[in-house]
């Protein structure tokens, strides 16, 4: 679908000058895949997408879109074949749904952007495939941030393209809104066979959503594979992890990065063991599995409703009806 070959991007600066962020990269693009394009705040992801969506000239090195060197691209032949969703909001707040996705058939509609029966049929089935039908009427400025997403998304789809690139999709919704738009893409990716590549800073969605991540680090190197593969290897801790902050590879989440204050023991089970273990690591305590012959001992007691916490510790205990309270007598008391 699309390739790249020893390409290096960056910006030029003044007559003879290059600033490069990354060069070297080779990269490529499936159908029926959804690519994540992750990395810290200011490696130069954006610059990256820009440069594979002919928006912005490559210092060095090759793109090939269906086999085809992307210079010999026309512009209407390039939004044939790709389709762009960008993170700004949508300012088309006097426009209906339905016109705004039928721009998206804009390679199509000639000089006098004439819709054909074909043109509408395609932006209905646009509109099904994001489940934004029942918006087709309503004006964009009516509508939520996630739906808006999704209606670009539909326009995107309107121009029936081979490759999807977005910038930061989920940037303005909230978290359901955020699980929903990853999830859609892919399902476009997979039902609609395409090859759908977005950046994203959702990593636990990522991890948990993408059939590939490429993973750029602060020196513009990148990375590519399976989710887990760059979580075994190794390259998803180096890429984010800081002073204050360590991925847990176990977890596959972010801890911060303060030494453990004491060590407690843990007798549970099932969910209580995993959400109690996590809110004594939250704070600050290192936990050890019963058995362990520590003097402080937690036990989750799970046989009554409700669930009871019992501290134990120098002979003393106290029972707990919630997290919340057993930790605010560990800090009181220990």
């Amino acid at each position: 679908m699309l390739q790249t070959s020893a390409l290096a991007i960056g910006f030029k600066e003044g007559r003879d000058g290059v600033s490069t962020i990354s060069q070297g990269l080779n990269l490529r693009l499936n159908p029926n895949e959804l690519v994540c394009l992750v990395g810290p705040n200011g490696v130069g992801k954006s610059t990256l997408l820009r440069t594979l969506i002919g928006l912005q000239k490559p210092l060095s090195g090759e793109i090939r879109l269906l086999g085809q060197s992307l210079k010999q691209f026309t512009a209407t032949q390039l939004a044939k074949s790709v389709s762009v969703v960008l993170t700004n909001p949508v300012s088309a707040g006097a426009m209906r749904v339905g016109e705004l996705v039928a721009l998206g058939r804009y390679p199509f509609t000639g000089l006098f952007d004439v819709l054909t029966r074909n043109d509408l049929d395609v932006v209905d089935q646009s509109l099904e495939i994001v489940g934004a039908m029942p918006l087709k009427n309503r004006y964009i400025d009516e509508l939520s941030d996630g739906e808006k997403q999704r209606v670009m998304v539909a326009r995107a789809l309107a121009q029936e393209p081979h490759l999807l690139v977005l910038d930061e999709p989920t940037a303005f919704l909230d978290l359901p809104g955020r699980v929903s738009m990853l999830s859609l893409l892919k399902e476009l990716a997979h039902k609609q066979k395409k090859a759908v590549l977005t950046s994203t800073h959702d990593l636990d969605l990522a991890l948990h959503t993408a059939d590939r991540i490429w993973l750029m680090n602060r020196n513009g190197e990148i990375s590519e594979g399976s989710p887990e593969d760059l979580v075994l290897n190794g390259q998803f801790g180096k890429t984010f992890n800081q002073s204050n902050v360590t991925f847990n590879a176990n977890t596959g989440s972010f801890n911060l990065g303060r030494p453990p204050h004491r060590s407690i023991e843990l007798h549970a089970s099932g969910i209580n063991l995993i959400w109690t273990k996590r809110a004594l690591q939250r704070a600050g305590y290192e936990v050890q599995p019963a058995g362990s012959g520590n003097e402080f001992i937690v036990e989750v007691d799970d046989s009554t409703r409700p669930v009871i916490w019992r501290l134990r510790y120098h002979g003393k205990s106290s029972e707990h009806t919630s997290i919340y309270s057993m930790l605010l007598s560990l800090e009181s008391d220990i």
